[in-house]
């Protein structure tokens, strides 16, 4: 168990938080209370659970996360994230769900899989992310990444993007 608080002092010049509530220009003092549960990540079933409460640029925010995971094998995890922010500010209110579900395959000591699918509801925006992971040596890696989003932007129209992605790295020995 994890209690926790944070004193923090901002410099803002202004900007819209969420896309729709403006956050005027100006200097911002914010407290921070927390409290986190985490057991022992060694065992077959695991993850988090935190609570937050926070002074928000004038407002206040309290968030609530949790994220359990479960080990199935040394081959196979699966993890579970939800996090649900409330942001109540004098110019306006919203609330936040973002879930996020990863999927690891680890075939062997060598080759590496890993999965993330997300989705944003404040965005309407889901996020794919798939990737493969080869090291050749201990410190070395091939990695070959694929990226997708789509977003809703309404009922008649949505934006889609993807990428691919190749990396290596190496280290030389002198």
């Amino acid at each position: 168990m994890e209690l926790g608080y944070a004193r923090n002092l901002e410099e803002e010049d202004g900007f819209l938080l969420a896309g729709r509530i403006p956050v005027p220009a100006g200097t911002y003092r914010n407290d921070e209370f927390s409290l986190q549960l985490r057991p022992y990540g060694g065992r077959w079933v695991s993850g988090f659970f935190m609570i937050s409460r926070e002074d928000f640029w004038g407002g206040k925010k309290s968030s609530l996360q949790l994220g359990p995971e479960m080990r199935w094998s040394d081959q196979f995890l699966t993890e579970f994230e939800y996090e649900l922010e409330k942001v109540d500010l004098p110019q306006g209110a919203f609330t936040s769900h973002v879930a996020n579900g990863r999927f690891d395959l680890n075939l062997t000591n060598q080759w590496l899989t890993s999965t993330t699918l997300q989705y944003n509801h404040l965005d309407k925006e889901w996020g794919l992310n798939v990737r493969l992971n080869y090291i050749y040596r201990p410190g070395d890696d091939i990695f070959l990444v694929f990226n997708r989003s789509l977003t809703d932007l309404d009922q008649a129209s949505e934006e889609r993007s993807w990428s691919i992605l190749f990396k290596i790295t190496h280290t030389f020995d002198f």
